[in-house]
């Protein structure tokens, strides 16, 4: 009894200090920040559905950033009061130590919501109709069982709406799966190119250039968004030619710097490596996965992690590394897929028509950032080192559709699978010759595919190579448009 009066005490010195809009009736500036990622309208689209809020992604891709301008939009612009809102980071640890299930009683969500009611002043019943308490619970995953005491409130149809924040895709998956049907997801990553390049010129008319592009370049129908663009008529392109040199520019610089936006306003190139090496090995690696899956040998970890920074955008032989690593297969994928779980890699399988052969085959695998390879890669030729860079930051854009490599003795990058098959090759140069085709070319003889899409260095040009056309798009436009 002593130890759950302690816990609450606590529990209310926490929500005092994660939540200062209950006295100030407004968000610091320091907490919202000044440039809003596009993806902030679509969360506040989602409020009109009777669904959980679940944003995921790798740390300090702006996750919390973007959950304290969903509130400061709540309270200032849709007038929700101050004290409807809570929000609690459940990576503080204090608020692990009251939830840890070896205490003797550990803080579950009705002791949350008890100490709420008596700092209120009101109980949940006694809202209005249609009032409702909006719950932010940054990085969930840390709190066990959350998914659990989430459903037992939403199915009881209390007046919550739950939005939530996670770093571990497998305990999201996880919670998310005992929620099915009552959530609404979204991957937030490291800044895009077009994010990159709004937050760092701020130019309003630029923006909206970009934009009328984007509407015609989805990824689902990326075909038609690139023969637009040598379409007769006037194309948005054409309003791009006054700004293509500063845009080329800040590209190189996005190839080198990648997109952390906490990063971006640090100058010094050795502090913003030192920064980045920090928060990828001391606090993902040796702190939130030894944590999440209780592993004993955190330097394998980390040197799993630094020959995949070496080997973006290569074919992985499982075999190989578990030898190299002095591991078994089995921990060798178990460490892959904690990687890929931590969102610091994704892996792409190898198309086959045969459902069976793409789940034994070998994945192709990534890093989710060019500035994770400036900094952790570098093994590699500058040359390599660049091509690399681009090839996953295309592989990036294609996330959330079916898509594969494909290899039989010649290579393409990316087969893109929707209505038909649609196979997308980097080639960072130009200077890109017969000889460089030849995967391509390969792929579409033999599957009856008759256009393909090139990522040159600055070529943007329609070629035909016998019935076949190929379109060359320079990397920096589609990364523009493929947001």
């Amino acid at each position: 009894m002593k130890n759950n009066i302690e816990g609450k005490e606590k529990l209310k010195r926490l929500l005092y200090f994660h939540n200062p809009w209950w006295i100030d009736h407004r968000v610091p500036d320091s907490l919202k920040l000044t440039y809003q990622r596009p993806v902030l309208k679509k969360f506040l689209e989602y409020f009109k559905l009777d669904r959980a809020i679940l944003i995921k992604g790798p740390r300090r891709t702006g996750k919390t950033t973007l959950l304290y301008q969903i509130i400061d939009e709540l309270i200032s612009k849709r007038e929700i009061p101050s004290q409807n809102i809570i929000y609690l980071s459940c990576d503080d640890p204090e608020f692990k130590l009251l939830t840890t299930p070896s205490s003797d009683s550990p803080t579950n969500l009705t002791d949350l919501l008890d100490v709420y009611e008596q700092l209120s002043g009101r109980t949940l019943t006694e809202l209005k109709a249609n009032e409702k308490i909006y719950l932010f619970l940054d990085e969930v995953h840390f709190w066990e069982g959350w998914q659990f005491e989430i459903k037992k409130y939403f199915d009881k149809k209390y007046p919550l709406k739950f939005i939530l924040s996670g770093s571990s895709a497998s305990l999201i998956k996880r919670g998310s799966e005992s929620l099915m049907g009552r959530t609404i997801e979204e991957l937030i990553l490291p800044f895009s190119f077009c994010e990159f390049l709004s937050c760092q010129l701020k130019d309003k008319r630029l923006d909206k250039i970009i934009l009328n592009l984007q509407k015609n370049f989805a990824t689902s129908n990326l075909l038609k968004g690139v023969t637009g663009l040598f379409s007769d008529s006037l194309s948005p392109i054409d309003q791009l030619i006054p700004y293509q040199s500063k845009i080329k520019i800040l590209f190189a610089e996005y190839l080198n710097r990648g997109g952390f936006p906490h990063l971006l306003e640090v100058e010094n190139p050795i502090l913003w490596q030192r920064l980045l090496r920090e928060d990828v090995i001391e606090k993902v690696i040796y702190r939130d996965l030894v944590d999440l899956y209780e592993i004993k040998k955190p330097q394998v970890l980390e040197k799993f992690f630094l020959y995949l920074a070496d080997h973006s955008s290569d074919i992985m032989n499982i075999t190989n590394i578990a030898n190299s690593l002095s591991l078994s297969r089995e921990y060798t994928l178990k460490y892959l897929n904690y990687l890929i779980e931590s969102f610091l890699v994704f892996g792409i399988k190898k198309y086959s028509p045969s459902v069976e052969k793409q789940i034994r085959s070998n994945q192709k695998v990534h890093l989710i950032d060019s500035g994770l390879i400036t900094v952790f890669g570098g093994g590699n030729k500058e040359k390599r080192v660049e091509g690399q860079k681009v090839e996953s930051l295309v592989g990036r854009c294609f996330l959330k559709e079916k898509v594969f490599y494909w290899r039989e003795r010649e290579e393409v990058d990316f087969v893109l699978e929707t209505s038909s098959l649609l196979p997308v090759e980097v080639k960072y140069r130009n200077q890109i010759l017969l000889k460089d085709l030849k995967g391509i070319i390969k792929f579409m003889e033999k599957y009856g595919v008759k256009e393909g899409i090139i990522v040159s260095k600055d070529l943007l040009q329609k070629r035909k190579q016998d019935d076949k056309i190929l379109w060359l798009i320079p990397a920096w436009l589609i990364l523009l448009m493929v947001n």
